[in-house]
């Protein structure tokens, strides 16, 4: 938008004249700032170099009434479903005037206002806001929505605004024809209760509310995250985000991100090599780090003012009193959203743990909220608490969503590949074996080849497989210690166990069989059934019907060739491959024994790789294959075809 300035006379001086006078714009004379006008006038002080007592005040300019206060620009912002309303004003301590258009332009430029014969100074840093908002106007005088969410958004710290929307209507917002939710960046789309979560991620955001992303597992809270980040990043509406995620997690999300937005690079905050500056941090826009290093480096990340936060698996802060929960709630940042599926895993405890990180104080004190709602036991707490009350309480900061809620949304097969990152110890023994074979090829010993292959195979489904001693007898800590992807695979089934469900997991190697049946027994306190070779075939029909009439959460362990067909166990919903097999019709039968007839849930299938290893490539063979088989009609595949495996053992060994 554009005034007319020509029709307004400015105080021009003449210094060959010496005058000062209102007048039109000159090539004979300048325009006067406001601080030289009020030196002037007030103070009468020399003006560039002319003593006041040889100016010649015209009495135009001796009538006018000089303000001795300096104004500010202020501006009063209605956001519309597609379009905000700006209204400026000028206001002192002691005046608050609605002005046009024209006279905001007019103090833009010229940086005093002449109104009913008075002279009014406005401050420059004013002035510079107003001329960004005025650089942003239609030529109706209105600012475009997206541009009027940013102001939002930094409303708190913007002491020239004042909206009149005291919280967004964000549905009526972002259902306008003129403004999207959706980012460039991010390239993929979004199922519609996903949009739905979006939306409501993006209101948090510009209300400057916390919240918890409580929807089931397996219904995409890393793809609403992903694309709530691309929005934020590409509309520049919060400075600095802070993704924290399990440490078996940081290569997912680094994944996740070229998939969904691939022109984003977050940096990966982890490792012994991780930076110690401040100033590196600060220049980053989306930085994920891991639980341990927010305890570990907790001096570098106290020392930033976030604008978002957001931490993955955040039942990992529900005990109130621990080192990580007081670790973050040290952490400042603007905005602060969990993303969980089990809000509540032991008590409700939980859930005030959470909220207090997302929203201080939402639920008042731990001790106001214990005798409100958690009674002695479960079933006291059941009957004697009013939990609708809670539950309406916490709605207004949580978006819980379960499958049966979206189900007509959702394919029946969620496919989950979840890459892994060895660490140092894994990685070096793993090049180990790999340097191993990679001598023999050069030796042209084929014959040692194939079998030194499945040798790292077994060791990339875990470590002590290759120990038998060690296996026998260690622990789940032991077994967690050595191994990434069994640490991640306790972690999924964790979750699992809290949605009450039941689990089938499949594994061609006897060893980890028994270690499975063994270890989770004693973790998890519940009977693991198992099939394999060494069941006979009248005996495996029983082992189901004992499984699946489990009530609740129940574990199944099986040979992908053994129980890989025939087998009905739709008792179970969700499918965890945890070693790869190099067939992709296979694993896709396996996953089968879950996903077939009668089933009434969505089923959950997660595949775990090691990245950068063998494992790796046999997972893109197995999405190539399986997307080869659904363009054409069926493929076979053999162990021995090895000469891709080969090829991937050849490239960059592990960097740590």
């Amino acid at each position: 938008m554009e005034s007319n300035l020509d029709l307004k006379k400015r105080i021009v001086f003449n210094k060959n004249e010496k005058t000062i006078r209102l007048d039109f714009e000159s090539s004979e004379s300048m325009v006067i700032n406001s601080t030289d006008l009020f030196n002037t006038l007030i103070y009468k002080k020399a003006l560039l170099g002319v003593p006041y007592q040889d100016l010649i005040v015209s009495e135009e300019i001796q009538n006018l009434k000089v303000k001795k206060s300096l104004y500010e620009l202020f501006f009063v912002i209605e956001i519309k479903a597609e379009y905000a309303s700006v209204e400026g004003k000028i206001i002192s301590s002691l005046e608050d005037k609605i002005i046009s258009w024209d006279d905001v332009y007019f103090i833009n430029n010229n940086s005093y206002l002449i109104k009913n014969s008075e002279l009014i100074p406005v401050s420059n840093e004013s002035i510079l806001f107003s001329k960004l908002l005025a650089s942003q106007l239609t030529e109706e005088g209105e600012s475009p929505i997206n541009y009027a969410l940013e102001l939002f958004s930094e409303r708190v710290r913007n002491r020239f605004i004042k909206f009149k929307n005291e919280q967004l209507n964000i549905n009526e917002i972002l259902s306008s024809k003129k403004y999207s939710g959706k980012s460039s960046y991010f390239i993929r789309d979004l199922y519609p209760y996903q949009s739905d979560g979006l939306k409501w991620l993006q209101y948090c955001c510009l209300n400057r509310i916390g919240g918890i992303l409580g929807d089931d597992m397996g219904l995409g809270k890393t793809a609403q995250i992903i694309a709530l980040t691309s929005w934020i990043f590409e509309r520049k509406i919060l400075k600095n985000i802070l993704i924290v995620v399990p440490s078996t997690l940081l290569e997912n999300w680094k994944r996740e991100f070229i998939f969904f937005a691939p022109a984003i690079l977050p940096y990966i905050h982890h490792g012994n090599i991780r930076t110690g500056s401040i100033d590196l941090l600060l220049n980053q826009s989306i930085i994920i780090t891991s639980y341990s290093m927010i305890i570990n480096d907790e001096y570098l990340f106290n020392k930033i003012k976030w604008g978002l936060i957001v931490l993955d698996e955040a039942s990992l802060i529900k005990n109130p009193n621990s080192e990580r929960k007081n670790s973050f709630k040290n952490i400042d940042s603007d905005i602060r959203i969990a993303m969980t599926g089990t809000p509540v895993e032991n008590s409700l405890t939980d859930l005030w743990s959470i909220s207090d990180f997302v929203f201080p104080g939402y639920f008042g004190s731990l001790e106001s909220f214990s005798s409100k709602y958690i009674k002695a036991n479960i079933e006291r707490t059941l009957n004697e608490s009013d939990l609708k009350t809670l539950e309406k309480e916490a709605s207004f900061i949580m978006l819980r969503r379960k499958k049966e809620d979206v189900l007509d949304s959702l394919p029946d097969k969620i496919d989950i590949h979840q890459a892994i990152e060895m660490k140092e110890e894994e990685a070096n023994l793993y090049n180990r074996e790999r340097e191993l074979i990679l001598s023999n090829i050069e030796a042209k010993n084929s014959g040692n080849i194939l079998s030194l292959i499945l040798e790292l195979r077994q060791y990339t489904t875990h470590p002590l497989l290759l120990n038998d001693e060690q296996l026998k007898t260690s622990d789940s800590k032991l077994l967690m210690s050595k191994s990434t992807k069994f640490k991640r695979t306790i972690e999924i089934l964790e979750e699992i166990k809290t949605c009450n469900e039941k689990v089938i997991i499949f594994t061609e190697y006897l060893k980890m069989i028994d270690t499975f049946r063994r270890v989770l027994k004693d973790f998890f306190g519940v009977s693991i059934y198992t099939i394999d070779g060494r069941v006979e075939i009248t005996d495996r029909q029983k082992r189901i019907d004992d499984f699946s009439s489990e009530i609740g959460f129940s574990i199944m362990v099986l040979n992908p060739k053994t129980a890989g067909m025939g087998l009905n166990i739709t008792a179970a919903n969700h499918v965890i491959h945890y070693t790869r097999q190099w067939n992709p019709a296979l694993e896709e039968q396996a996953s089968a024994r879950s996903y077939r007839n009668k089933q009434s849930k969505n089923v959950n299938v997660y595949y775990l790789y090691y990245v950068n290893t063998i494992e790796e490539s046999i997972d893109n063979r197995l999405r190539a294959k399986k997307n080869l088989s659904d363009e054409v009609i069926s493929i076979t595949d053999s162990e021995d075809s090895i000469d891709s495996y080969i090829d991937s053992l050849s490239k960059n060994p592990l960097n740590k």
